[in-house]
C-alpha cells in the first residue's frame, strides 16, 4: 500500500498540532492559527490587483 506524501505530512502535522494543543491549550492554539490565517489573507489582499498570487498559472 502506497502512502502519498500528502497523507504522511498531514498525519505528522495532526499529531504535532495535538501535542501543541495539549501543551498550550486548544483555544490559545486556535486563536494563534486564526491570527496567522487572517494576517496571511490580509497580506494577499493588500498585494494589489496588478499582481497575481504565486499559486496561479501565468498565461502563455
Amino acid at each position: 500500500m502506497a502512502v502519498s506524501a500528502y497523507t504522511l505530512t498531514f498525519a505528522v502535522l495532526v499529531m504535532f498540532g495535538a501535542s501543541l494543543g495539549d501543551r498550550f491549550g486548544r483555544r490559545r492554539l486556535f486563536a494563534i492559527g486564526l491570527a496567522i490565517f487572517t494576517a496571511a489573507s490580509a497580506a494577499a489582499a493588500l498585494r494589489g490587483a496588478g499582481h497575481r498570487l504565486r499559486c496561479q498559472q501565468r498565461d502563455p
